[in-house]
């Protein structure tokens, strides 16, 4: 039985290519596998091995002619790790950083486009490799290493040429490697991404690096002790619209709850206040196009460095309930300038806006997905907020460093760049208005 899947159109979100996975697992045929699809049950990448049988079905799916390539997914092709027929067994999350190095010892620096992604599936990870579709005027790949297994069951010498055949991938013949010389010959319809990536505006993003230390959380709840108590007094001071001043003070006991649940949410309503702060600054990516044809469907993908937080919107943190008096009087709601937030329709529910998501490793990416660029045409991607959680102070690290990637649908190849963030020295929440003292007394980002 053939897959049951729609390969009309490409597929590269998570939720599409965990339907390719599952559509694998249930087709029900062991000898179903496609034209544009190939996939292994068992396979450690860790080994060499497991790397060559990889980069061998990489370069056989970029090996691909133009016609047949384009008959499915419009043109990519897929690698899945992990699946087979009537089980997905799942194998090691893998990140970029760690598995780009060992392919490309086989695939080359300038060898075939591809990405990958951890797709979870009956609670196993299985990897899946997206492999750019072919277009006129790609060179022949090859093998750039030779391998042999200790078997002798797998082995490959510097210069082999794998194409896609019934299925399956195998050494090309003289008539493969003619068809594939055409390819490189003909006039190329699509030209190969060239885009110039840059932080835009004056300064460089800025990462925000937020004080979470014992100290910062002592004095917001020493200031939320004080103020707790003095809500408690006849005609004390009022914290919002809701709140009442009540006519005794809490208990001794419902108050220290109260501050420890407080103190254990304090995290989230201390990024919340960073969050709402006007002053907060953004970091700003722009994308420029300095051809003479526009560039079509970009998607645009930004890791950021380990730790650092992407933020598009202010969040919707717990906010703890005052406690009531113990005459029964109405309890207080602190605002705090947060609550705003709970009918806020989330941006990356809109179509076309920005997906934030973690990644196995716990690194953040951001997946940007701007229209149509026009040629000499700047487009500046939505701001981000960058928020870098310490618990050390003033001790921020000196550099950080973002990765960017960006494809195109009308051109070959894919654009790679770094960004270089600057960090704030550590600010304490009543920086941004969460403020035990004046806002004016706090300490400003350099």
């Amino acid at each position: 039985m053939a897959l049951s899947i729609d390969s009309s159109r490409a597929r590269r979100s998570y939720t599409a290519l965990r339907e390719l996975v599952l559509a694998i697992r249930d087709s029900g045929d062991p000898g179903a596998e496609h034209h544009a699809i190939e996939w292994k049950s068992e396979l450690d990448l860790s080994t060499k091995e497991g790397q060559f049988a990889v980069a061998r079905a990489i370069i056989g799916l970029a090996n691909r002619t133009v016609a047949n390539a384009a008959r499915h997914f419009e043109g990519l092709g897929y690698v899945a790790v992990g699946v087979t027929v009537g089980a997905a067994a799942g194998t090691k999350q893998w990140d970029g950083a760690d598995l780009e190095p060992v392919l490309a010892a086989y695939l080359g620096p300038d060898g075939p486009v591809w990405h990958h992604d951890n797709i979870d599936v009956d609670g196993a990870s299985v990897l899946v490799f997206t492999v750019e579709s072919p277009r006129r005027g790609d060179r022949i790949h090859t093998l750039r290493k030779s391998f042999s297994s200790s078997t002798g069951k797998a082995a490959g010498q510097d210069g082999d040429a794998y194409v896609r055949r019934n299925a399956r991938t195998e050494r090309a013949n003289s008539a493969e490697i003619r068809a594939l010389e055409e390819r490189l010959l003909s006039e190329s319809g699509q030209p190969r991404l060239d885009l110039d990536v840059a932080a835009s505006g004056e300064k460089e993003p800025v990462v925000v690096a937020l004080d979470l230390s014992e100290s910062a959380v002592a004095a917001m709840v020493d200031h939320e002790r004080s103020e707790t108590i003095a809500s408690g007094k006849p005609g004390g001071k009022e914290l919002g619209s809701i709140a009442m001043a009540s006519l005794e003070r809490p208990s001794p006991e419902a108050l220290e709850d109260y501050l420890g649940e407080w103190q254990h949410h304090a995290p989230d309503l201390f990024r919340a206040a960073v969050l709402r702060w006007p002053d907060a600054p953004k970091a700003r990516i722009s994308v420029h196009n300095p051809g003479e044809e526009a560039i079509e469907s970009m998607k645009v993908t930004v890791v950021f460095p380990a730790r650092v937080e992407p933020h598009l919107e202010p969040v919707d943190p717990v906010i703890p309930e005052r406690p009531k008096s113990a005459l029964g009087g109405l309890s207080t709601l602190p605002q705090h300038g947060l609550r705003p937030f709970m009918q806020t329709l989330r941006k990356s529910q809109l179509p076309g806006s920005p997906l934030i998501q973690q990644r196995p490793d716990g690194r953040w990416e951001v997946r940007f997905s701007p229209r149509s660029l026009h040629a000499h045409q700047t487009t500046v991607l939505e701001d981000v907020t960058l928020l870098l959680p310490t618990t050390d102070g003033d001790q921020v690290e000196a550099a950080l460093v973002a990765e960017v990637r960006i494809t195109a649908s009308n051109r070959s190849g894919l654009v790679r760049n770094e960004l270089q963030l600057f960090p704030t020295r550590a600010i304490p929440p009543w920086a941004a208005g969460l403020s035990p003292k004046p806002i004016e007394d706090a300490a400003e980002p350099e």
